[in-house]
C-alpha cells in the first residue's frame, strides 16, 4: 500500500502562510491540531521551515544547501522528488509510527511543489485577510470536504477543514 501523501497548513482566507518567516497569528487549537496531525508520521518540510521550529518525528528536510547539517537526527534531501522517494524507503518507514501517511508541514514553495502529488489537505481556515509573502497554492481541486469545524482561539475565528480531491 503506497502512503498517502497530505499537506498541513494554517492559512489566511487569501492563502497566506507567513510575512517575513513568521506565522501573522498564533492560535493554540491550532498548533494542538497540527501536532496531533503529524505526530508518528514521516514528514517532508524544507529548510527554513524545519529551522523554525523541527518537531520529533522522522524529518525529511529539503534544501538546495549540500553542506547543511541539521540540528537534530533528520534525512536530508535536494528535491521534493528525492523527499518522496525516501519518505517511502523502508530505512525511514521503520522510523515512523504510522506509515500510511506522508506529512508535508511546508513552507510555500514546498506546498507548491508537493500539492500535485497531495491526496488531503488539513487546513486551517484563518478567517482574516492578512498581508503577507508567503503563499499556499491553489487548492480549488480539493472539493470532498471530510471534516469541518468552526472556532475561535485567541481572538481568532477559524475554520478546521480537511479535503480530498
Amino acid at each position: 500500500m503506497d502512503a498517502k501523501i497530505s499537506l498541513i497548513a494554517a492559512i489566511s482566507e487569501n492563502r497566506v502562510l507567513a510575512k517575513a518567516g513568521k506565522i501573522p497569528w498564533k492560535i493554540p487549537a491550532d498548533k494542538k491540531r497540527y501536532r496531533d496531525k503529524i505526530r508518528g508520521h514521516v514528514i517532508i518540510v524544507g529548510r527554513k521551515t524545519f529551522d523554525e521550529s523541527y518537531t520529533q518525528t522522522v524529518n525529511i528536510v529539503v534544501t538546495r544547501d549540500p553542506e547543511y547539517k541539521p540540528p537534530i537526527p533528520a534525512f536530508v534531501v535536494s528535491s521534493i522528488d528525492k523527499a518522496l522517494e525516501k519518505a517511502k524507503e523502508e530505512e525511514v518507514l521503520q522510523k515512523a509510527q504510522y506509515k500510511d501517511e506522508i506529512c508535508v508541514i511546508g513552507g510555500g514553495e514546498v506546498f507548491r511543489q508537493t500539492i500535485p502529488f497531495a491526496d488531503k489537505l488539513y487546513l486551517t481556515i484563518v478567517h482574516q485577510i492578512v498581508d503577507g509573502d508567503t503563499f499556499f497554492p491553489d487548492y480549488s481541486e480539493f472539493k470532498n470536504v471530510i471534516f469541518s469545524e468552526e472556532g475561535e482561539d485567541n481572538g481568532y475565528k477559524f475554520t478546521f477543514i480537511d479535503l480530498e480531491k
